[in-house]
Protein backbone atom coordinates (compact mmCIF):
# COMPACT_ATOMS: atom_id res chain seq x y z
CA UNK A 1 0.00 0.00 0.00
CA UNK A 2 2.88 2.35 0.53
CA UNK A 3 4.31 1.59 -2.41
CA UNK A 4 1.66 2.30 -4.18
CA UNK A 5 1.49 5.78 -2.47
CA UNK A 6 4.87 6.60 -3.11
CA UNK A 7 4.43 6.36 -6.77
CA UNK A 8 1.64 7.72 -7.29
CA UNK A 9 3.19 10.86 -5.47
CA UNK A 10 6.21 10.73 -7.69
CA UNK A 11 3.70 10.34 -10.84
CA UNK A 12 2.23 13.56 -9.57
CA UNK A 13 5.18 15.27 -9.14
CA UNK A 14 6.68 14.47 -12.26
CA UNK A 15 3.47 15.52 -14.32
CA UNK A 16 3.01 18.69 -12.44
CA UNK A 17 6.89 19.40 -13.62
CA UNK A 18 6.56 18.37 -17.32
CA UNK A 19 3.06 20.33 -17.47
CA UNK A 20 4.39 23.31 -15.30
CA UNK A 21 5.83 25.23 -18.10
CA UNK A 22 3.08 24.96 -20.27
CA UNK A 23 0.67 26.98 -18.24
CA UNK A 24 3.09 29.97 -16.47
CA UNK A 25 2.76 33.04 -17.42
CA UNK A 26 5.49 34.53 -19.84
CA UNK A 27 6.87 37.43 -18.04
CA UNK A 28 8.23 40.30 -20.27
CA UNK A 29 11.28 42.11 -19.20
CA UNK A 30 10.48 45.78 -19.97
CA UNK A 31 13.78 47.15 -21.72
CA UNK A 32 15.72 49.60 -20.17
CA UNK A 33 15.93 53.39 -21.72
CA UNK A 34 18.96 54.73 -22.94
CA UNK A 35 20.24 57.75 -22.31
CA UNK A 36 20.97 60.82 -24.81
CA UNK A 37 24.38 59.52 -24.87
CA UNK A 38 23.93 55.83 -24.63
CA UNK A 39 21.51 55.75 -28.01
CA UNK A 40 24.85 57.82 -29.45
CA UNK A 41 26.90 55.53 -29.07
CA UNK A 42 24.88 52.36 -30.05
CA UNK A 43 24.31 54.54 -33.02
CA UNK A 44 27.45 55.11 -33.99
CA UNK A 45 28.76 51.71 -33.54
CA UNK A 46 26.07 50.50 -35.87
CA UNK A 47 27.03 52.93 -38.25
CA UNK A 48 30.63 52.01 -37.91
CA UNK A 49 29.99 48.33 -38.11
CA UNK A 50 27.89 48.76 -41.82
CA UNK A 51 30.93 51.08 -42.71
CA UNK A 52 33.37 48.03 -42.07
CA UNK A 53 30.79 45.65 -43.77
CA UNK A 54 31.11 48.37 -46.84
CA UNK A 55 34.79 47.83 -46.93
CA UNK A 56 35.00 44.21 -46.95
CA UNK A 57 32.00 44.12 -49.46
CA UNK A 58 35.14 46.49 -51.26
CA UNK A 59 37.87 44.13 -50.82
CA UNK A 60 35.39 41.47 -52.16
CA UNK A 61 34.36 42.82 -55.28
CA UNK A 62 38.06 43.80 -56.14
CA UNK A 63 39.51 40.71 -55.70
CA UNK A 64 36.54 39.23 -57.85
CA UNK A 65 37.59 41.51 -60.31
CA UNK A 66 34.81 43.79 -60.40
CA UNK A 67 36.20 46.67 -59.85
CA UNK A 68 39.34 48.57 -61.48
CA UNK A 69 42.21 49.30 -59.19
CA UNK A 70 41.84 53.28 -58.93
CA UNK A 71 37.97 52.73 -58.58
CA UNK A 72 38.79 50.53 -55.72
CA UNK A 73 41.76 52.62 -53.97
CA UNK A 74 39.39 55.92 -54.20
CA UNK A 75 36.57 54.15 -52.37
CA UNK A 76 38.71 52.13 -49.95
CA UNK A 77 40.26 55.55 -48.59
CA UNK A 78 36.61 57.61 -48.58
CA UNK A 79 35.49 54.41 -46.61
CA UNK A 80 38.60 54.00 -43.93
CA UNK A 81 37.71 57.52 -43.80
CA UNK A 82 33.73 57.23 -42.71
CA UNK A 83 34.43 54.20 -40.97
CA UNK A 84 37.35 55.54 -38.81
CA UNK A 85 35.19 58.83 -37.98
CA UNK A 86 32.62 57.07 -36.71
CA UNK A 87 34.31 55.14 -33.82
CA UNK A 88 33.97 56.73 -30.67
CA UNK A 89 36.80 57.78 -29.11
CA UNK A 90 38.05 56.89 -25.81
CA UNK A 91 37.40 60.33 -24.90
CA UNK A 92 33.94 60.17 -25.85
CA UNK A 93 32.37 57.00 -24.09
CA UNK A 94 34.12 58.59 -20.60
CA UNK A 95 36.22 55.38 -20.30
CA UNK A 96 40.06 57.07 -18.97
CA UNK A 97 43.03 56.56 -21.39
CA UNK A 98 45.73 53.59 -20.66
CA UNK A 99 48.26 56.31 -19.77
CA UNK A 100 45.75 58.02 -17.50
CA UNK A 101 44.98 54.47 -15.89
CA UNK A 102 49.13 53.67 -15.58
CA UNK A 103 49.84 56.76 -13.52
CA UNK A 104 46.89 56.31 -11.62
CA UNK A 105 47.80 52.70 -10.52
CA UNK A 106 51.49 54.53 -9.75
CA UNK A 107 50.05 56.94 -7.38
CA UNK A 108 47.97 54.69 -5.81
CA UNK A 109 50.68 52.55 -5.05
CA UNK A 110 53.08 54.88 -3.75
CA UNK A 111 50.64 56.35 -1.47
CA UNK A 112 50.12 52.93 -0.39
CA UNK A 113 53.43 52.01 0.54
CA UNK A 114 53.61 55.47 2.11
CA UNK A 115 50.95 54.50 4.40
CA UNK A 116 52.59 51.58 4.97
CA UNK A 117 55.95 53.15 6.45
CA UNK A 118 54.46 55.79 8.20
CA UNK A 119 52.34 53.25 10.31
CA UNK A 120 54.94 51.86 11.70
CA UNK A 121 55.56 48.39 12.69
CA UNK A 122 52.55 46.14 13.60
CA UNK A 123 53.10 43.05 15.55
CA UNK A 124 51.85 39.83 13.78
CA UNK A 125 51.04 38.06 17.23
CA UNK A 126 48.94 40.49 18.99
CA UNK A 127 48.81 43.65 16.95
CA UNK A 128 50.08 45.50 19.20
CA UNK A 129 51.76 48.84 17.71
CA UNK A 130 55.72 49.22 18.24
CA UNK A 131 57.85 52.04 18.56
CA UNK A 132 60.48 52.95 16.25
CA UNK A 133 63.41 50.34 16.91
CA UNK A 134 61.95 48.13 18.76
CA UNK A 135 63.02 44.49 17.90
CA UNK A 136 60.48 42.67 19.82
CA UNK A 137 56.86 43.42 21.10
CA UNK A 138 56.62 45.02 24.69
CA UNK A 139 53.28 43.53 25.16
CA UNK A 140 53.59 39.58 23.78
CA UNK A 141 57.59 39.17 23.03
CA UNK A 142 57.43 37.96 19.60
CA UNK A 143 59.85 39.08 17.45
CA UNK A 144 58.81 42.20 15.02
CA UNK A 145 59.19 42.05 11.06
CA UNK A 146 61.90 44.61 10.00
CA UNK A 147 60.52 47.32 7.75
CA UNK A 148 62.07 49.03 4.82
CA UNK A 149 62.32 52.86 5.98
CA UNK A 150 61.71 54.21 2.77
CA UNK A 151 59.06 51.94 1.45
CA UNK A 152 57.51 49.72 4.54
CA UNK A 153 58.11 46.59 2.91
CA UNK A 154 59.08 44.06 5.22
CA UNK A 155 62.74 42.51 4.74
CA UNK A 156 64.19 39.62 6.68
CA UNK A 157 67.23 39.93 8.96
CA UNK A 158 70.37 39.79 7.07
CA UNK A 159 69.07 41.73 4.00
CA UNK A 160 71.32 44.54 2.75
CA UNK A 161 68.90 45.96 0.18
CA UNK A 162 65.28 46.21 0.35
CA UNK A 163 64.00 43.78 -2.35
CA UNK A 164 60.74 45.88 -3.53
CA UNK A 165 62.80 49.64 -3.98
CA UNK A 166 66.22 49.13 -3.71
CA UNK A 167 67.28 51.17 -0.69
CA UNK A 168 70.27 49.92 1.37
CA UNK A 169 69.21 49.00 4.48
CA UNK A 170 70.28 49.93 8.05
CA UNK A 171 72.61 47.19 9.88
CA UNK A 172 71.18 44.52 11.28
CA UNK A 173 71.78 44.02 14.98
CA UNK A 174 72.02 40.88 16.52
CA UNK A 175 69.55 39.82 19.42
CA UNK A 176 71.56 38.95 22.56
Amino acid sequence: MLTVIVALALAAATFAFVVYPLFREEREEKPRRLGADERRLVDLGAKERAARAALEELEYDFASGQLAEGDYLALKEEYEERASGLAPQPEETGKPQEEDLEAEILRRRQSRREARAAEGVVCPRCGNRAREGDRVCSRCGAQLPLRCPKCGASYRRGDRFCARCAASLPAARSLR
